[in-house]
């Protein structure tokens, strides 16, 4: 049996004609079936005992605002929900800060308002394969904003145990963060409060563990793993 007659996607929102419009859209491109629905509260019955990935939860945050958003996500029923399924954002606006608290939340992706059907396609099927839907630069922000490490924990899981990858730390990952977002070492440095000397080592140690030679593979490499 296929791997799509496995996956389900449930479409959570408001606008009931939109929601039936992507569903068939995303049914007639890659054949997976889609469900919509109000509000996540509703599917609390289709959980059982083991995390479903083969399961994506994609919740609508046109007109919510970030703090309504994120009091959603953090709901106890809604989190038990969110943590038990694959879980994306849509109709998200660049710049409202909200990436990072969804992250911590659980999220596993975001699509946004001005992205193409090719890209929103192509996010789906990357968040079935397990892996986060975020951008490098977003990404980077809200590992180096990570003051409680709850991010870069969450990310470690998901990445850890890929090709090429032997537990990275979290220093590790706030110095690909950075290398993915151009930053010389002497930035690094400043930014981590660690001296020049200690980011030559940890890239030494990251080179090593992602099986790269330089800085350019190793924003490749997390290009395709974070």
């Amino acid at each position: 049996m296929s791997e799509k007659n496995h996956q389900q996607i449930y479409i959570i929102g408001h606008n009931s004609f939109q929601n039936e419009i992507i569903s068939n859209f995303i049914y007639n491109e890659l054949g997976v079936k889609c469900v919509t629905d109000r509000n996540i509260a509703s599917i609390q019955n289709i959980k059982n005992g083991n995390v479903d990935h083969n399961i994506l939860l994609m919740i609508d945050t046109a007109g919510g605002g970030t703090d309504k958003i994120v009091g959603d996500l953090e709901e106890k029923n809604n989190r038990e929900v969110i943590t038990h399924f694959s879980t994306a954002l849509f109709n998200m606006e660049h710049g409202t800060a909200l990436e990072a608290e969804a992250l911590r939340c659980g999220v596993k992706g975001f699509f946004y308002t001005n992205d193409t059907k090719e890209l929103f396609l192509k996010g789906i099927h990357a968040i079935f394969e397990g892996q986060l839907w975020v951008s490098r630069d977003v990404l980077a922000r809200c590992i180096l904003d990570d003051t409680d490490h709850s991010i870069g924990r969450r990310i470690s899981s998901l990445t850890n145990g890929k090709s090429g990858n032997n537990d990275l730390t979290r220093r590790e990952l706030e110095i690909i963060a950075m290398i993915t977002i151009g930053s010389k070492n002497d930035e690094i440095a400043d930014k981590l409060c660690i001296s020049p000397h200690t980011v030559k080592t940890h890239l030494y140690n990251v080179f090593k563990k992602i099986n790269v030679a330089d800085r350019l593979q190793a924003a490749l490499w997390a290009a395709k793993n974070l």
